[in-house]
């Protein structure tokens, strides 16, 4: 769909709807401005839910539905819009020229696309990342790429923090580990 100049971000298994969320949670950790997020997936695959997890991470404590008819859902915070666009009914150049997508972008707002494959050629340009969300069973594989130079750095973002959760993991276990062997029961075979 897309011409990648970057990097994959991430590939992942996701195995319940948390998780998508977590997964939402995450990336808004790494978007700090303006970003345009094209988003491609089967119906119910969870692109709704992990830009639940991004929006409620901004501090909306309201519902976050998918604009499958309303096509545009915003949510307003003080430094930041984020937009939530659905283009699954929409397949003409026409109706999707009328939903003025160019002038949601920018002014520190951040657009979520849905069905972003309905108006690649239309959209191409603006978009720094594409989220792919593939059902497998109850699971859902997601791969996420950037395609910009912006797209690049919410990567780096990205790839920073995944690092510093897997060391924090690590830690958290170890102290757990040690607990358990200073009970005097189950502490296993030492400290790994």
């Amino acid at each position: 769909m897309h011409k990648k100049i970057s990097q994959l971000i991430v590939e992942a298994v996701i195995e319940n709807p948390t998780e998508m969320e977590n997964l939402g949670y995450q990336l808004s950790l790494c978007v700090n401005s303006s970003a345009n997020i094209a988003m491609d997936g089967q119906l119910g695959a969870g692109k709704t839910t992990l830009v639940r997890g991004f929006v409620q991470s901004k501090g909306h404590d309201g519902s976050v539905k998918s604009p499958t008819y309303t096509f545009i859902e915003s949510y307003f915070f003080s430094d930041l819009e984020i937009h939530h666009i659905d283009l699954y009914r929409l397949t003409s150049p026409e109706d999707i020229e009328s939903l003025t997508i160019p002038e949601y972008i920018g002014h520190n707002s951040v657009l979520f696309i849905e069905w972003a494959s309905n108006a690649s050629q239309y959209l191409a340009r603006h978009i720094d990342i594409h989220i792919s969300i593939d059902i497998n069973g109850l699971a859902r594989e997601v791969k996420m790429d950037a395609i910009t130079k912006k797209g690049e750095q919410i990567s780096v973002s990205y790839t920073h923090l995944r690092a510093h959760e897997t060391l924090r993991y690590r830690v958290c276990r170890r102290q757990l580990e040690k607990k358990k062997g200073g009970r005097g029961g189950g502490g296993g075979g030492g400290g790994g």
